[in-house]
């Protein structure tokens, strides 16, 4: 490659840093001015900030939910990446679990974040594709049979207990109808692993529906991309059967994240002046979150917040209880993960011009040898790729 070629590279490579920035700050925004639209006259609301101001040792235990959700999903990606890859990789394994998140956040069903894994994983940290393809996709499986069970125990715990809050019932339908879509994919994986033709020929039939439905255009195509999904999955899941333990922890890893993420909800309302069954608001949350999984928005944005409201009806400020909890739980997370997308480039950007720097001074004090006469001056290892 030629010098002046370089420099385009360096500069195409920066202007698409750049605009992918710009698209996650302009996603970010938007999703915010979707939550406040038409909320104009709640918002002067300004008696709940002296509450939150006097319970401020509740808002800390939220942040410590959100810091234990981000913990557990890290702990179990280095987990993974160490019986996969074989390596103990703490600073890869907490990249891995915020970018993750971040672009599941971003994504509609929040199925964006095991592509970015899978690339950070394999192109960044040179891991195999192999086991760089197994870690996400056993992490997301683990996952999400975690948040089932969590739910599971949810549904029989508030069976067993006094209610204050009132509940409708077709909130109560739509989580267990949302919690066994959850467990819709772990399930074909588990199938088609064990019986794959079976499998293709359910799939077909449900794809040529949806495409009577003009739902899908391609029926093959469709087919084709669905079961090399699929194998990816088989493969995964295969090999994390061959370590059944590791796979318990990951499930109890996803049951530790769900209640994290379930209990930011109690103590938010406990910051807002309230006094509630810790075990009820438990149990009200993980309905909330079922009940809008099958919502095609990014982070399930307008959904989540009015199936908060129809749960939580009965409580005061409404709506800045349902933002705090939102803040809480999603946007601390895009804001984590747009640090990181954000300052992993530019710290490589400073480590080059180190490298160089270093470089250039052990080379002027080298002795004017004839060896060194019509010496170029060394070059600093390339950068490694940014992140997406």
């Amino acid at each position: 490659m030629t010098e002046t070629a370089k420099p385009k590279k360096s500069r195409k490579k920066l202007w698409l840093t750049l605009a992918l920035i710009a698209l996650n700050i302009l996603v970010i925004a938007g999703i915010i001015l979707h939550e406040i639209h038409g909320k104009e006259e709640q918002i002067l609301d300004k008696e709940v900030f002296v509450t939150w101001a006097a319970n401020y040792r509740f808002l800390i235990y939220a942040l410590c939910c959100v810091l234990c959700y981000i913990f557990f999903e890290a702990l179990k990606y280095l987990i993974f990446i160490r019986s996969f890859a074989g390596r103990w990789m703490p600073l890869t394994a907490l990249k891995t679990a915020i970018l993750g998140k971040y672009y599941d956040f971003i994504t509609p069903l929040g199925s964006g974040g095991q592509p970015f894994q899978i690339v950070y994983l394999s192109t960044q940290k040179k891991i195999p594709v192999g086991p760089a393809t197994s870690v996400p996709l056993s992490g997301m499986i683990a996952y999400q049979v975690g948040f089932v069970c969590f739910a599971i125990s949810m549904f029989i715990v508030y069976a067993c207990i006094p209610h204050t809050l009132p509940l409708a019932k077709p909130v109560l339908f739509l989580a267990g109808f949302g919690a066994f879509c959850y467990l819709i994919v772990p399930a074909v994986v588990i199938l088609f692993s064990v019986f794959r033709k079976t499998t293709m020929k359910i799939l077909r039939f449900f794809v040529k529906l949806g495409n009577k439905m003009r739902l899908v255009k391609d029926v093959d195509a469709t087919m084709e991309k669905t079961a090399n999904s699929l194998d990816e999955y088989r493969t995964s899941f295969k090999q994390l059967l061959k370590k059944w333990y590791i796979l318990l922890i990951g499930v109890l890893l996803g049951w530790l994240m769900t209640c994290s993420n379930c209990m930011i909800a109690y103590f938010v309302v406990r910051a807002s002046g309230m006094t509630v069954n810790w075990l009820e608001m438990l149990c009200l949350t993980i309905f909330t979150y079922c009940s809008v999984t099958f919502i095609p928005t990014p982070g399930n944005t307008g959904a989540a917040e009015v199936g908060f409201y129809a749960v939580f009806a009965g409580l005061q400020s409404t709506f800045w209880v349902t933002m705090l909890w939102r803040v809480m739980s999603y946007y601390s997370i895009l804001l984590i993960g747009l640090c990181v997308i954000v300052f992993t480039p530019l710290k490589r950007k400073i480590q080059s011009a180190r490298i160089k720097k270093r470089e250039r001074a052990a080379f002027e004090e080298l002795p004017p040898t004839d060896e060194n006469i019509g010496c170029e001056l060394p070059k600093a290892e390339q950068a490694e790729s940014s992140d997406v």
